[in-house]
């Protein structure tokens, strides 16, 4: 019975809109209306981040992939890049985070010179797992 009403109604419509037809509003816009002029915005150069993952690579391995990050982002305008370097859940405990403390050391040492600062990322970035080094 429910269909029968969802169906009339339907039909309903279709009848209208073959009597009356569809009217297409914007074609009716009169000629002698001047266009409005849209401001044209300036484009900022936007913040590109570069985001690498170290999850699974040795401390040689994952220092050849920071000193290569850090390359490209010099050649790609970055001017922050995101190492997600996990939280060491699965280093020794007397380690700690491996690739954490790899990380820091070679951002307070070797790469201090090229960044501005560093932090601990947002939750939603990584949080204790990863670092956002902010560019020169």
């Amino acid at each position: 019975m429910r269909s029968d009403k969802s169906n009339d109604g339907a039909e309903h419509i279709l009848n209208f809109i073959d009597k009356y037809g569809v009217v297409d509003k914007d074609r009716h816009i009169s000629s002698k209306v001047k266009p409005v002029r849209q401001k044209k915005l300036s484009v900022r150069k936007r913040n590109v981040r570069m985001t690498i993952d170290l999850h699974g690579l040795t401390s040689d391995a994952a220092t050849a992939k920071i000193r290569t990050a850090f390359e490209h982002s010099r050649h790609n305008g970055a001017k922050e890049i995101l190492i997600i370097h996990g939280s060491g859940f699965h280093s020794s405990p007397s380690q700690g985070p491996v690739l954490k403390k790899l990380v820091h050391d070679m951002l307070e040492n070797e790469l201090g010179s090229m960044i501005s600062g560093y932090r601990a990322a947002a939750f939603k970035d990584g949080g204790d797992g990863a670092t956002i080094v902010n560019l020169r």
